[in-house]
């Protein structure tokens, strides 16, 4: 609408203006509104303007008083905005535009030269504060051509003269006797602030038929003292650090995230390619650090297909029984552990005793003890064990973790923990999950301590089973539990097996300052309806733990790649997924007697700060 070079106020206000005339009567149309809103000469925004007639061009060398971000051009040209008559700089403070007489619709009068080049700081308009200056160059008056003669062709000795005039074409121009003009009896000339006569003020004409046209321009330009300058001139605006996604975008460009791979494709095994084996094989095959060179899966039907999905043409199928193929090949860097949890110990001590690093889905083992061996075998042969814990991962998560470590809500007085499972998991699944407490309850406990930094010295849990299918097998489908932890902060865990909503998972942290939350995410979150008379519908939120939690099971396979190639330290330590399972068994236990449990902790147990 408003691309042209007249003042915003004037060009963007029709109906402004056609209200007012319907006010004051036909006859406010008959009045002049751009005397209203005229722009007039400026001594700001620039610090110099100098001209320089040579013998066949004219060059003009504008300084501005601070960063320019606008552009500059010979009226006329700004509609074109080609060179050399138009110059759009981006931003810096000193600027050259530089054109042939014969171009630019130069102006020739009698052997005198014209222009007028407008220096102009918004890109679209013209705005008071804006510039212009007609130049001349005048060849009319013979000099003494031994000083000041163009010897190359002959032409005699050249006088200039900068003067300073309105920026807006439609402006009046000013009688020669009444500008601010500088001049020179050689080829060049500068023209500064100091060199514009004061004005007189001119009388504004009378507001009193046009009192809505006043009205108006009082309005729009009272917010003219707000106008930012150009965003060249600022600079470019940075993403701001929650945008996760626009960072690894910049990784991406850069190649940031890839100094270091010089040492080569990291070589991995995955065993088990079932529900969680899927997600890190995905993981694993988009990964530009990692080759896939065993996959160890027991079910034969599925090789095949798995091997053309995920083009997996140079990897190996093996059956576990085979897993010593895994462990003798020397080129196998780490091995990915999704199988059910009955072989976990077996293939962590395979692979560690041969030299692998180990990213294991949770629990390390079928108990405490087990998997305690495991982390000090780890230790013994120096090799990483990492049992991921997704949800650490996750942006939204790590964001809160972050404030509420700065004390962004002071003290935590209060967390919760709603997690509430979607779908339903098969019977065959939960005889074999370990239990609510063991397959469920350990995300919620992980992150309420990872976040609060501390454990509990109390549990106490409630239980029950709704589905009669799943009390059959002695386990729950809905968990409360309450932790008391030793700087006084309570902790409340809501957990559901059945939500048939969708995954629901939310996270809440009080305090004397205030409160931070994590609510549910929605595959479509800018997504609304208003049909009929319903209000607001949004769409739903993710339906299973795969979606919900893409990134975060993105992230952790980068984080453990970068552990095992030394850019990063190991961030779920052996101790602190010991200390979950220790409060899980604790909460089971509470249930099953209907009282709370103490719990006790060695120093060396406590979580890091």
């Amino acid at each position: 609408m408003c691309r042209g070079v007249r003042i915003a106020a004037v060009s963007c206000s029709l109906l402004l203006v056609m209200m007012a005339a319907s006010a004051a009567g036909d006859d406010v149309w008959k009045q002049e509104v751009g005397s209203q809103m005229e722009i007039g000469v400026s001594n700001s925004g620039y610090r110099r303007v100098q001209l320089r007639c040579g013998a066949d061009y004219m060059q003009v060398d504008v300084e501005t008083d601070q960063e320019f971000g606008g552009v500059i051009y010979t009226r006329g040209s700004y509609h074109n905005r080609k060179p050399p008559c138009f110059l759009d700089p981006r931003a810096g403070r000193s600027f050259s535009l530089k054109f042939p007489l014969s171009q630019c619709q130069t102006k020739l009068d009698s052997e005198v030269y014209s222009n007028v080049v407008v220096v102009q700081h918004d890109d679209e308009l013209i705005m008071p504060g804006d510039a212009a200056f007609t130049l001349e160059c005048d060849f009319s008056r013979p000099r003494d051509i031994t000083v000041s003669a163009d010897l190359e062709t002959g032409r005699p000795a050249v006088s200039s003269r900068i003067s300073i005039t309105d920026p807006d074409p439609a402006g009046k121009e000013l009688p020669r006797h009444r500008r601010s003009t500088v001049s020179s009896e050689s080829e060049a000339v500068s023209f500064s602030p100091d060199d514009v006569r004061p004005r007189k003020r001119r009388t504004e004409p009378s507001c009193a038929v046009l009192r809505g046209v006043c009205l108006f321009q009082a309005v729009a330009m009272a917010t003219l003292k707000f106008k930012d300058p150009s965003p060249y001139v600022k600079g470019p605006q940075g993403a701001p650090p929650v945008d996760y996604l626009y960072a690894r975008y910049l990784e991406n460009i850069k190649m940031t995230s890839k100094e270091g791979n010089s040492q080569g494709k990291i070589q991995m095994a995955l065993f088990g390619a079932g529900r969680a084996g899927s997600i890190h094989l995905s993981s694993m095959t988009q990964n530009p650090r990692v080759t896939v060179r065993y996959v160890v899966d027991d079910d034969q039907s599925k090789w095949i297909a798995i091997k053309s999905y995920w083009h997996l043409d140079n990897s190996e199928f093996l059956l576990s029984k085979d897993s010593n193929r895994v462990f003798q090949d020397a080129g196998v860097q780490a091995v990915v552990v999704a199988s059910p949890t009955v072989c976990h110990e077996e293939t962590i001590r395979g692979a560690l005793l041969s030299g692998k690093h180990i990213f294991c889905e949770k629990p390390v083992a079928q108990d405490s003890e087990s998997a305690e061996r495991c982390y000090q075998l780890a230790a013994r042969c120096g090799k990483t064990l990492f049992c991921a814990f997704n949800r650490r991962f996750d942006p939204a998560y790590s964001l809160l973790k972050e404030r509420v470590r700065q004390g962004e809500v002071g003290h935590v007085q209060t967390i919760k923990v709603c997690s509430r499972d979607s779908p339903l998991p098969t019977i065959a699944y939960l005889r074999t999950s370990g239990g609510i407490f063991h397959d469920c309850a350990v995300h919620d406990i992980d992150i309420m301590c990872w976040v609060l930094g501390e454990y509990p010295h109390r549990v106490t849990a409630h239980e029950y089973a709704h589905t009669p299918e799943i009390a059959a097998i002695g386990d729950h489908d809905t968990v409360a539990v309450v932790l008391s932890f030793p700087s006084g902060t309570l902790g409340m865990i809501d957990l559901s097996r059945n939500s048939t909503y969708g995954y629901d998972q939310r996270l809440e942290v009080f305090g004397p300052r205030g409160m931070l939350t994590c609510n549910n995410e929605r595959p479509m979150c800018g997504m609304e309806s208003h049909i009929g008379l319903r209000g607001r519908l949004a769409e739903p939120i993710y339906f299973s733990f795969s979606s919900r939690y893409q990134l975060a099971y993105v992230n952790e396979m980068e984080h453990f790649l970068d552990v095992i190639q030394g850019k990063d330290m190991l961030k779920v330590l052996g101790h602190e997924t010991l200390a979950v399972s220790k409060i899980a068994s604790a909460c089971e236990e509470s249930a099953r007697l209907g009282q709370s449990v103490e719990l006790t902790w060695k120093a060396e147990d406590l979580p890091p700060k």
